[in-house]
């Protein structure tokens, strides 16, 4: 009996046989999961806290002065390249105008160092003729004309010496003026071109030494400078008309499809937007820029489509704007990684 109430009082006192250590926990005591997730909860908070501190202190700054740069780099380019445009057409307008002042100036030369009787005999004025185009073939013919608009003398590829010039729409302003260049114009030949005409007083009877100037070796010299693929060059009078070919539309002393303003001094360059012709909705974008000849009174007009113009400071734009871009993103990959880094150590 000693026996029995031995092994009686050394039982659990739950009674039963279960095994040991599968008796109830004590409700107080944490588990090693609950100490983990209380050791892991104050870093938790300080995760956003880095994100946003470096997206503020790094990433904010980065797109601030890239798009700050991006923006004042785009002006300046700009500016650049609309410089160097006007530059261009000013030069363009120099050569034009020597090439008229330089013809202008030998037919003048030829007129105060010859007598009328001199000029009147062909064979004299056929020589002069020759000598005016040594070099360069830029006259078409040479004629003397006297006070009452009769040919004296004419050297030229048209039979004009029977032709009377005082009605004509030139007449008047050299008679006036002493010096003249015209529009272009059909006269009696019925073919666009246009002349230079000098007076001169001899023994108080006037006289003029006419000149007309080769139209197409005109033409080749405005039109043929290249401002790109989609660039055109022309020029046009006071009243809009076309005296040159444009390279995509329009014809030679055809009226130009858009208004031309009064002479001004500088060269003016500004965006014009085309409304497109046919089934393509739309508006052509082009960079126009205009200058005025001092004498004739032509505008010089040249055009080039905006995206070619600015093709060079476009791709600089795009490559700037993909490399902040890129910058950003591998700052923010970087912020994202580092921080869950520190924060798990």
């Amino acid at each position: 009996m000693g026996k029995h109430l031995s092994l009686h009082r050394n039982a659990p006192p739950g009674g039963g046989n279960a095994p040991k250590g599968t008796g109830r926990s004590n409700p107080r005591q944490p588990s090693s999961q609950t100490v983990r997730n209380s050791r892991s909860n104050p870093y938790s908070p300080l995760y956003r806290k880095f994100i946003w501190t470096t997206l503020i202190c790094s990433l904010a700054p980065l797109l601030l002065v890239g798009w700050g740069i991006h923006i004042h780099y785009s002006r300046f380019a700009r500016d650049r390249m609309v410089n160097a445009f006007r530059e261009r057409v000013d030069h363009h307008r120099q050569v034009i105008e020597m090439f008229l002042e330089e013809r202008r100036s030998r037919l003048q030369i030829m007129a105060e160092t010859h007598s009328v009787d001199v000029l009147r005999c062909r064979a004299k004025l056929a020589s002069i003729f020759e000598i005016l185009n040594q070099g360069e073939e830029s006259y078409t013919d040479l004629g003397v004309i006297d006070e009452q608009g009769r040919h004296l003398a004419y050297v030229g590829p048209y039979d004009l010496m029977d032709k009377n010039y005082s009605q004509t729409f030139w007449f008047g302003p050299v008679m006036e003026k002493g010096l003249y260049i015209s529009d272009m114009f059909l006269g009696f030949r019925k073919v666009p071109h246009f002349i230079m005409a000098v007076l001169r007083s001899e023994d108080g009877k006037k006289w003029i030494l006419r000149a007309t100037i080769d139209t197409e070796a005109f033409r080749s010299l405005v039109e043929n400078v290249k401002f790109g693929k989609t660039g055109e060059v022309f020029l046009l009078n006071e009243e809009g008309f076309y005296q040159t070919t444009p390279r995509f539309g329009g014809r030679i002393m055809e009226k130009a499809p858009f208004p031309v303003d009064v002479p001004y001094g500088t060269t003016r360059v500004l965006e014009q937007k085309i409304r497109k012709e046919g089934s393509d909705p739309g508006f052509d974008h082009r960079i126009l820029a205009e200058t005025w000849l001092e004498e004739p009174r032509w505008v010089l007009v040249v055009s080039q489509d905006y995206a070619e113009a600015f093709q060079a400071v476009n791709h600089a734009n795009r490559a700037t704007v993909v490399f902040l871009h890129i910058s950003a993103l591998t700052l923010l990959v970087a912020s994202f990684l580092t921080t869950r880094y520190m924060v798990n150590l």
